[in-house]
Parts: structure tokens; sequence; C-alpha cells
């Protein structure tokens, strides 16, 4: 089974947000990427375990989206689109996993502006997908 960021991404690139591996990435943003994308998971809520079993039966999960670009009117769109493209994923399989719900946390917006002054946009998002 490969990441939940991976897996993600890879949904993103089939709904024509970028393309995984040249300006869509999971993990991190590669430094010679100007203009591009990244989801990275950071830890989420605690896994439900699975009802008298010593199995987790759901990773509760999250991640957060950037958007660098010199053009800020792009970056912000692009997340924007993410953000619908997230909000509408709920019982559905991505990558052959299972995900119950995807959750935008906040409407998406300036996170930060790079060492040469491009604008980073982005929101957080929280996952819950079957193990």
């Amino acid at each position: 089974m490969s990441a939940a960021d991976l897996e993600l991404a890879k949904h993103l690139a089939t709904q024509a947000i970028g393309t995984v591996g040249t300006n869509l990435f999971a993990g991190e943003l590669p430094a010679g990427v100007i203009n591009g994308m990244v989801l990275t998971l950071y830890p989420g809520a605690p896994p439900e375990l699975t009802c008298g079993s010593n199995g987790i039966n759901l990773e509760i999960g999250r991640l957060q989206f950037q958007v660098r670009n010199t053009a800020e009117a792009t970056a912000i769109t692009k997340a924007q689109d993410a953000a619908e493209i997230f909000a509408k994923i709920a019982g559905s399989t991505i990558e052959g996993t299972r995900y119950r719900s995807v959750t935008v946390l906040q409407t998406p917006g300036l996170l930060h502006r790079d060492e040469s002054n491009r604008p980073v946009y982005g929101m957080n998002v929280e996952f819950e997908r079957e193990v």
C-alpha cells in the first residue's frame, strides 16, 4: 500500500490538477521546481481500531497541500481547485485504497512567501482511509 500523500497526488493528477513527478509531488517539493505543488503528510488523530481485534481498521491522517507559483492567481486557483476535488472524496476507492472521507480543514489561502518572494498557497486536509 502506498502512502496517502502519493495516492491523493495521483488522484489530483487524474482530475487535471498537475502531473505527478513533473509539477505535482508527494512528500516534498524538489528544490529546482519553481512552479509546483506538493502533498505532505503529518500526524493526525489516533487510528480507529477494529472492535475485538488487535488491528487498525482506519487510518486518520492529515496532509498539507501547497502550491508555489510565480503567478499568484495561478497559485490560489490551483489550491481552490484541489480543495474542491478533495471535498468530493467520500466512500471512494483511490489507487486501490478505500477512503471514507477527505475533509478540507480551512479555506485555501496564502501560507507564506518563499525566499524569492513567490507565493505559496494551500490548506490542510484530514483523511480517513481503510488499512
